[in-house]
């Protein structure tokens, strides 16, 4: 049955939404290192295009911590993606592999994260500390 919703869950998000960034309030960025989430499934052809531009952010910030979590085959990595999705209220149609977290940040979808991922890490870089 999990099985099913996943395929359901991700059949649909290969629709690529034209906004797929979502913040949530009262995370202080910072400076020391950055902590980001990329959700894969295994044959997934979008997030086959996002792991280069996930790893070469990893070679150019050396304060980035990528922590890769495989979904298709690894329920407990779906339901923590699940999770994810709720603790940002993200809508169910938004809900897709690939999606990074970065702090209170979400980005979904080939073209956001390779557009827009980069730019969210720089901003907490200059960040100011709290």
């Amino acid at each position: 049955m999990t099985y099913i919703i996943c395929i359901l869950i991700f059949a649909i998000g290969n629709i690529t939404p034209t906004q797929t960034v979502y913040q949530m309030p009262n995370t202080a960025p910072t400076k020391d290192s950055i902590h980001m989430e990329f959700f894969h499934g295994n044959g997934c052809p979008q997030c086959d295009r996002v792991k280069p531009v996930v790893a070469s952010l990893k070679k150019k910030y050396s304060q980035l911590e990528v922590k890769e979590y495989e979904i298709y085959d690894n329920r407990d990595n779906l339901l923590l993606l699940q999770k994810r999705f709720r603790q940002l209220d993200i809508p169910f149609r938004h809900q897709c592999v690939p999606a990074v977290f970065i702090g209170d940040l979400c980005f979904t979808g080939y073209k956001d994260i390779k557009n827009k991922l980069e730019d969210a890490i720089q901003e907490r870089l200059v960040a100011p500390q709290q």
